[in-house]
C-alpha cells in the first residue's frame, strides 16, 4: 500500500522557522548593525510550502477577525435601531405631553378669567345686599343694649329725623370671639331699615362726630371681604393720589375712578396704576411694581361674607 503524505497544518512552528526571534545579544545591538540571517538561526530553510502554509494561516485570521467584527457590528446597529425607535417614541410621548400641557393652561386661564368673570357680580351683589349696613368701631364690649345706646346716639346725632325712620333690622358685635381687655373691642354691625336713614347718619357724622357717655363711634361702610383686600391691595397707590392731592371714589362693580379733564380715569388692577400715574404726570415710584398680589388674582377668593338680611322695602313717610 502506498506511503501517503500528511498535510500540514500551519502553526506557531511554521511562524518561528520563517521568522525566527532575535537573540538576546541580537536585541541588544545598535540599529545599524546587521541582523542575523535566518540561515544562522535555523538549520531548516523557509521553503514555498510554508510560505503558502502562513498565508493560508493569515487569511483564516483575517476571515475569523471579519466575521467577529461583522457579529459586532450587526448587534451594534440592531442596538442603535432599537435606541433610535426608543428615542423617537420618547420624543414624541415629550411633544404630546407639551400640547397637553399647553392645552391645559389655557384652559385653566379661560376657567381663571370666567371665574373672575363670575366673582365680580357675586361680590357687587353681596356689596349691594350691604348697602343699608354701618361698621361702627371704638364701642365698648361693655355695652350690653346696643339698640338702646344707638338709638340714642341717632337721635343726639339727628335730633329732626322722624321717630319711625330710625328703626335698625339688625345690631350686633362682627361675629369673632371675644377679645381680650387689653384688645380693640369688636366691631358693631348695624342695618338700618331705610336706606335713607343711612345716607343721612353718613352726611351727619361728616361734619362732627359727638360723643356719649365717653364714646366717639367711628362709622364706615360694611363692605364684602373681597372688596376690603382689593382696597388694601390699592393703598399704595391711593396715598400717592392723596399726596398729590387727586380726589378719587370707589365704583361698583369694584374699580377706583380718578377724574381728569371732564372725565373720569378708571382702575381695576394695579396693573393698570403706572398708565394712569403717567396720564396723571406723577412720576412712577421705582417700587411701584413690587406690591404682593399686584394683579389681583388672589384677592377675595375666598368666600364671600354672608350677604345681610333683606330689609322691609318702606317708603319714608312725608
Amino acid at each position: 500500500m502506498p506511503r501517503t503524505k500528511a498535510t500540514r497544518t500551519p502553526g506557531q512552528a511554521d511562524i518561528a522557522r520563517c521568522f525566527p526571534p532575535l537573540s538576546s545579544s541580537a536585541a541588544s545591538t545598535p540599529k545599524m548593525a546587521v541582523p542575523p540571517r535566518v540561515s544562522d538561526a535555523q538549520d531548516e530553510p523557509c521553503t514555498r510550502r510554508d510560505i503558502q502554509d502562513l498565508r493560508q494561516l493569515l487569511l483564516t485570521v483575517k476571515d475569523d477577525l471579519q466575521t467577529d467584527l461583522r457579529a459586532g457590528i450587526d448587534g451594534l446597529r440592531l442596538d442603535l435601531g432599537a435606541l433610535g425607535a426608543r428615542t423617537v417614541a420618547l420624543e414624541q410621548r415629550a411633544e404630546e405631553a407639551q400640547a397637553a400641557q399647553d392645552a391645559t393652561q389655557a384652559e385653566v386661564a379661560a376657567l381663571r378669567d370666567r371665574y373672575e368673570s363670575l366673582q365680580d357680580p357675586v361680590e357687587d351683589l353681596d356689596n349691594r345686599s350691604r348697602q343699608s349696613n354701618l361698621r361702627l368701631r371704638e364701642i365698648p364690649e361693655s355695652i350690653v343694649d346696643l339698640r338702646d345706646f344707638l338709638h340714642r346716639y341717632f337721635r343726639l346725632l339727628l335730633p329732626e329725623i322722624p321717630e319711625e325712620e330710625l328703626l335698625l333690622d339688625r345690631a350686633h358685635q362682627a361675629l369673632r370671639p371675644r377679645p381680650a381687655e387689653t384688645d380693640p373691642p369688636r366691631d358693631v354691625v348695624i342695618r338700618c331699615d331705610y336706606y335713607t336713614t343711612k345716607e343721612a347718619i353718613f352726611r351727619a357724622v361728616r361734619n362732627t362726630t359727638p360723643a356719649m357717655e365717653g364714646v366717639t363711634p367711628h362709622f364706615y361702610n360694611d363692605l364684602a371681604p373681597s372688596t376690603l383686600q382689593k382696597r388694601r391691595t390699592l393703598k399704595p397707590l391711593t396715598d400717592l393720589l392723596r399726596q398729590h392731592g387727586i380726589r378719587y371714589r370707589w365704583g361698583f362693580p369694584f374699580r377706583l375712578l380718578i377724574p381728569h379733564n371732564g372725565a373720569f380715569l378708571t382702575l381695576r388692577t394695579p396693573l393698570d396704576g403706572p398708565g394712569i400715574l403717567e396720564t396723571l404726570g406723577i412720576p412712577v415710584p421705582p417700587d411701584f411694581l413690587d406690591w404682593p398680589d399686584r394683579d389681583m388674582r388672589g384677592a377675595g377668593l375666598g368666600p364671600p361674607g354672608g350677604p345681610g338680611q333683606r330689609g322691609r322695602r318702606r317708603t319714608p313717610p312725608r
